[in-house]
């Protein structure tokens, strides 16, 4: 079986490049405040570092969520797929089981009528 359903598939490769475009530019916020702390500019440094490193985490973060999302619908279709069957195979099977019923009641009664003169002996007796 495929890891991911084919109607996931356009999600998460969008999903994969939107990542790769929030963490590369992360990593050049990153980049650019340490270029500034080496010139000299603490205030602007710092900013480009803190934003720099927020992209990247909540890029990362974002994708690692929609990729849970995306196996919990995949785990929630395959779910669905083997209830099919089972549904399927228990409408199989309800005829037999119909007639399986029918005939364990007519073998009570069957019963019940050949032992009835044994029941009366041993109620009387």
């Amino acid at each position: 079986m495929a890891d991911s359903p084919f109607r996931n598939r356009p999600i998460r490769q969008l999903s994969l490049v939107v990542t790769i475009c929030g963490a590369m530019a992360g990593l050049i916020l990153v980049a650019a405040g340490i270029y500034c702390l080496a010139s000299g500019e603490t205030a602007t440094a710092a900013t480009l570092f803190v934003a720099g490193l927020m992209l990247l985490t909540v890029s990362l973060f974002l994708y690692a969520i929609l990729e849970v999302a995306l196996q919990v619908d995949h785990n929630i279709d395959r779910i669905r797929q083997s209830a099919d069957g089972t549904v399927d195979a228990l409408k199989r099977m309800e005829p037999m089981l119909k007639t399986i019923s029918t005939n364990s009641q007519i073998s009570d009664g069957a019963r019940s009528i050949a032992n009835r003169e044994v029941e009366r002996a041993h109620l009387r007796g």
